[in-house]
Parts: C-alpha cells; structure tokens; sequence
C-alpha cells in the first residue's frame, strides 16, 4: 500500500492482527522500527503514520506491507538475492530465523543453504525439496512447501521487475 486509506482497507480485508512492514531493501528493518505489531484498526493507522515518508536507514518509505500475524512454533529465514558472480538469482534458507541472519552465517556458515536459480527454467520442485531437507522441515512441511510453492512465484515477480543475466 502507499497511502494510510490503502493500508487500512488492507486490513480490513484480513481482520486480524498484522505486521505493518516499511517496503524497503534494506537488512535489519526490524530492528531499525519499520516493523511494528498491531492488533486494530488504530494501531495500524499509528504503524503506517510512523513509517510512510519516514526513513529507515537512510532510506525513504514510500510503501506499506500489511501481513497476517500467525503463531510460529519456529522461525526460519528464507530469502531472493541476485549472485552477480554467477548473474543468476539465488535462494537463501537457514533453519535459524532470520533476525541478525548475517551475524549468525558469519559464525556458523553451514546453517546457511545456498540454491542457485536456472534463470530460463526457474524454481524447481526439486530444488525446494531439497532446500526443506536441508533445512530440516518434516516431510509434512516439505509437502506443504513444495505444494505452496510461495517462492516460484516471488521468482516470476523478479523476472518481471529485474533486468535478464546474458551468460
């Protein structure tokens, strides 16, 4: 959203508690405040007040991410980079969340597993599986991954948005 009627109307859709989360590429925008908890309607015009046309990091946010608040029983850390040594799109998952994720990679490098992305084919089901082995799902949760297949369709999007790689 990018506008306090757009991240309200978006909550009113989901009629639950939800992240406001600040749109910006950055790391550690939680820490820095552009994620903030809200139970209401208020709460969420008081979030999207405090972060639109505010900057984190050096950086202005201009839209807003209102996102379903659900109990986890554990955090992992899954994320889209680009490789700029092999010009392809990587995925990046770790078992132990995502809060100070590089702090954590720098002391123990192996909680980190790396999938590179055939930039023609895209994200496979065998590539997601073994991104969930890798990281220890339960073969329910890798079932369910692979059937939500959430990250072929974040790396459509980027296809979409980011420039081609010529190998």
């Amino acid at each position: 959203t990018e506008t306090l009627d757009q991240t309200i109307q978006a909550f009113k859709r989901l009629n639950t508690p939800v992240f406001v989360k600040a749109q910006i590429l950055t790391s550690g925008r939680g820490k820095a405040g552009g994620i903030i908890r809200a139970n209401n309607e208020e709460e969420v015009m008081k979030a999207c007040s405090k972060l639109l046309g505010t900057k984190i990091k050096g950086i202005l946010v201009k839209k807003i991410l209102i996102q379903e608040r659900i109990q986890s029983s554990k955090e992992i850390y899954l994320g889209l980079t680009i490789d700029r040594s092999s010009k392809s799109f990587v995925v990046l998952a770790s078992i132990e969340g995502g809060v100070d994720i590089e702090k954590l990679v720098s002391e123990k490098p192996e909680i980190l597993v790396k999938e590179h992305i055939d930039t023609l084919s895209g994200l496979n089901k065998d590539q997601i599986d073994l991104i969930a082995i890798k990281i220890r799902l339960t073969e329910k949760k890798r079932k369910r991954t692979i059937q939500i297949n959430t990250s072929n369709d974040v790396y459509n999007f980027s296809q979409k948005r980011l420039p081609t790689f010529r190998k």
